[in-house]
């Protein structure tokens, strides 16, 4: 499988045994803004695919309004972790989506299913907890998992679920991390940074 380009490089000298991306360009506040404007005109104007199996994004999909400093604060607290500068950037910005997602199994019979979209607080507080306690019961062996992947996993590192099971990793200095994807212990590099992750992943692709 890919590492996503993530290599040993100068990082390790400050950070032994984190390997850092080869390019990472960190988000900054026009990047995000701009995001949110291309990501939601793609929704304005999406339509849900009744062929499709997987969760997909209703049309007229949002952004919920972004977080104070204070509620940040509270929601890294919850989660007993020190978020990014990253997503901190981006939580001002942007508290996950104001509509669930839809599947429907293809037209194949089998009822509809809903699913939070990307994860807000406090909203999907409980949600994301769930997916950081199954994480911590199959903690070893998804970190041989990522370790076979190029990607060395700490415990000093936050790990944030975001939009189903990818993960948002900070480095212990507070610097950016890759995405990660994570399903019991199946896990692989998703994306080298949240930048190309939400790029990818909401701007790029039809459906996640």
């Amino acid at each position: 499988a890919a590492s996503c380009g993530w290599t040993l490089g100068v990082a390790a000298a400050t950070q032994p045994g984190v390997r850092r991306p080869i390019q990472m360009e960190e988000l900054d506040e026009a990047f995000v803004l701009d995001f949110k404007r291309r990501s939601e005109e793609r929704w304005r104007s999406a339509r849900i695919d009744r062929g499709l199996y997987g969760f997909q994004f209703r049309p007229g999909t949002r952004w919920n309004p972004g977080l104070a400093d204070s509620e940040i604060d509270r929601f890294q607290k919850e989660l007993g972790m020190e978020f990014p500068r990253e997503f901190r950037l981006l939580s001002r910005n942007l508290n996950g989506t104001d509509l669930p997602t839809l599947n429907v199994y293809g037209n194949c019979g089998e009822p509809e299913s809903e699913r939070p979209g990307v994860y807000s607080f406090p909203k999907d507080l409980a949600i994301v907890k769930g997916y950081l306690e199954r994480l911590d019961s199959d903690w070893s062996d998804v970190v041989k998992v990522l370790r076979s992947e190029g990607f060395e996993l700490t415990r000093e590192m936050a790990l944030i679920p975001f939009y189903v099971h990818r993960f948002l990793v900070g480095l212990p200095n507070g610097d950016p991390g890759p995405v990660l994807s994570i399903m019991d212990t199946d896990a692989i590099a998703y994306s080298d940074s949240l930048r190309s992750f939400l790029e990818d992943e909401f701007c790029g692709r039809t459906n996640s």
